[in-house]
C-alpha cells in the first residue's frame, strides 16, 4: 500500500488489476467495491488507481474489516457509476497485487519510435533466475543515421536488469552486445531510460537481460495471444525472442508450440546531427552558401576561414548565418584574396566549402578619372589639386589592401596630401600608376611649372620619364608636340 500511494504522489495515477463483477458492488449506484478470492482467484479488468481515502467507513463495502478505500477512475465513460469513478475497499484480495507505473513521453520529442508490440501487455510471463528477452526493429530510413534518445522496457520485482543493443542483430554472440544500461527493480512496470545519443545506422536489436534471486520468482509484462480474441495483434515471426543462457533462442510467436506473445520494449529516436552545404555563389567581397541542419543546435556551430596555406585568417572575415533561411554569407573585409576554406565543425561534423575572391579595384565615377594599362588617368581643372581623399573616395575596392605613395614614394594616408603623376597604388597583387593628365611635374597641381617642363623636353635640355610624358599628353595621341 505505501508503495502504490508513493508513486500515487510521485505520478499522478498507478496501473491496476481488479476482478469485475458489478453483483459485489455495495449499493445500486456501484460506488463501493470489494472482491475476495473466494470470487475469483484472477483478475479480468485492468482500471486506474488515481488516489485514496483512509475515512470512508468499512460499512460502505460487503464484509469489509477495516476503514480505507482507493479511488478508481474506470474505462467505462463518465455515465457509469460516479461520474467514471467509484472506490475498492483495502480489503480487496485483487487490487494491490498487479500494480504498475507508466512514464509518458511527449512522442513530439522524437522522430521515430520502435515498438516490439502495438499494446502493453500485464505480468504474465514468470521467470525464474536469469532470462533474456530480445526484439529486433527495422530501421524506419535506411539512409539516415539515427539517435537512440530513450528506451523503455518491461521490469519485474526483485529483479536485476541489462538491457544491450546488438548493431549486426547477432544474438548468439555476446561479444558483440553493447550495454546501454543496467538497474534494478522492486515493482512492476515499464522501465524507460534516458541515453546519451547511441547512433544507429541499420537495423538492430535490443536485448534485455534479467536476473532474479534463486529464491524469488518475478514476472515481466507481456502481450500475448490468449487475450486477443479479435485479431488487433499481429504476432510476426522471428521478430521477438527469449533464451535462458543468451545462445539458444526460442522465436516468441511459438512459445511451448501454441503460445504467441510479445515484449514489451520500445526505442525513441532522433535523426543524428546532419548539415549539408551548397555550392558557393559569389557576389563581390560576398560568398553565399546554402546551409541545411538537422537536428543541430545552431548556437554551438563554429566557423573558420583557412588560406591555402591552411592559417586561420577569420579575422577578415564576417561569418553571417541565417538559419531560418538555410543561407551563411561569409563576407571579407576586402584585404584578401586568392583560394579559401571555410571549415564549419559542429560537435565532430566538420563540413568544408572553398571559395576564391579575386582582387578587384574599380572607379565608382569614370568621369574624370579611367583605368587604363594599370595607369590611373586623372583630369582636373587648372585651378585645382588632387589629394588623397579624392582619389580614394572614388575607389570600388574588393578583396583587397590599398596603399598609396606619391611622387617621392612616400606613403600616403592623409586626405589632403597632393597626389600627382608618379604617385602609385599597391594593392595585393598589382601595382597601379597615378597619372594626372597636365601635371607634367608630378606636385599633383597644373600650372606654368607644368609648361616650362614639356618646353625644355621638346628642345632636349631636360627630358621627361615615362610616366611624365603620358600626364604631357594632354591630347592622348601618344606624342609630345605644341598639340
Amino acid at each position: 500500500m505505501k508503495n502504490i500511494k508513493a508513486n500515487i504522489m510521485k505520478n499522478g495515477a498507478v496501473l491496476g488489476q481488479m476482478y469485475m463483477d458489478q453483483d459485489l458492488f455495495k449499493d445500486v449506484n456501484e460506488n463501493y467495491y470489494i472482491s475476495k478470492e473466494s470470487d475469483s482467484e484472477f483478475t479480468n479488468h485492468a482500471i486506474t488507481i488515481i488516489g485514496w481515502d483512509d475515512t470512508v467507513s468499512k460499512s460502505k463495502f460487503n464484509n469489509a474489516t477495516r476503514d480505507g478505500a482507493w479511488i478508481i477512475k474506470n474505462s467505462w465513460g463518465t455515465d457509469w457509476s460516479d461520474d467514471g469513478f467509484f472506490y475498492i475497499s483495502y480489503d480487496d484480495e485483487h487490487i494491490c497485487t498487479l500494480t504498475a507505473n507508466y512514464e509518458v513521453s511527449n512522442s513530439n520529442n522524437y522522430e521515430y519510435t520502435y515498438k516490439s508490440s502495438d499494446l502493453v501487455g500485464v505480468p504474465l510471463l514468470t521467470l525464474k533466475n536469469n532470462m533474456y528477452i530480445a526484439s529486433k526493429f527495422t530501421k524506419q530510413e535506411l539512409n539516415n543515421k539515427e539517435l537512440i534518445n530513450r528506451i523503455s522496457f518491461t521490469v519485474g520485482e526483485n529483479m536485476t536488469y541489462k538491457v544491450y543493443i546488438s548493431k549486426d542483430n547477432t544474438l548468439n554472440d555476446k561479444t558483440k552486445w553493447i550495454e546501454l544500461t543496467t538497474g534494478t527493480s522492486s515493482l512492476y512496470g515499464i522501465k524507460s531510460v534516458d541515453l546519451e545519443n547511441i547512433e544507429i545506422e541499420d537495423d538492430f536489436t535490443i536485448i534485455l537481460e534479467v536476473n532474479i534471486p534463486s529464491s524469488k520468482i518475478s514476472s515481466i509484462f507481456t502481450t500475448c495471444d490468449f487475450y486477443d480474441d479479435n485479431d488487433y495483434i499481429t504476432f510476426t515471426p522471428n521478430k521477438n525472442f527469449m533464451s535462458a543462457d543468451g545462445t539458444d533462442w526460442t522465436d516468441m510467436t511459438n512459445i511451448n508450440g501454441s503460445i504467441k506473445c510479445q515484449p514489451n520494449i520500445y526505442v525513441y529516436t532522433k535523426q543524428s546531427p546532419k548539415i549539408d552545404i551548397g555550392e558557393p555563389i559569389q557576389d563581390g567581397n560576398t560568398t553565399s552558401i546554402e546551409i541545411n541542419t538537422v537536428n543541430v543546435n545552431t548556437e554551438n556551430i563554429d566557423f573558420i576561414v583557412k588560406n591555402k596555406n591552411g592559417e586561420d585568417i577569420s579575422q577578415h572575415f564576417q561569418i553571417v548565418p541565417d538559419y531560418e533561411n538555410n543561407k551563411l554569407d561569409i563576407v571579407s573585409d576586402n584585404t584578401v584574396d586568392g583560394e579559401f576554406t571555410c571549415v564549419i565543425n559542429y560537435e565532430g561534423i566538420e563540413k568544408e566549402i572553398n571559395f576564391v575572391l579575386q582582387e578587384n579595384i574599380s572607379l565608382k565615377d569614370t568621369t574624370n578619372m579611367k583605368i587604363e594599362n594599370n595607369n590611373i588617368y586623372v583630369v582636373i581643372p587648372s585651378t585645382e589639386n588632387f589629394n588623397y581623399q579624392k582619389f580614394i573616395s572614388n575607389l570600388n575596392i574588393e578583396n583587397t589592401s590599398v596603399t598609396t605613395y606619391d611622387s617621392s614614394n612616400t606613403n600616403v594616408s592623409n586626405d589632403n596630401s597632393l597626389l600627382g603623376t608618379g604617385s602609385k597604388v599597391e594593392t595585393n597583387n598589382n601595382e597601379y600608376n597615378i597619372i594626372v593628365v597636365g601635371d607634367a611635374t608630378g606636385d599633383g597641381t597644373i600650372d606654368s611649372g607644368d609648361l616650362l617642363g614639356v618646353v625644355k623636353h621638346l628642345k632636349n635640355k631636360s627630358r621627361l620619364n615615362e610616366k611624365q610624358g603620358l600626364a604631357a599628353d594632354c591630347n592622348y595621341d601618344e606624342s609630345i608636340d605644341s598639340g
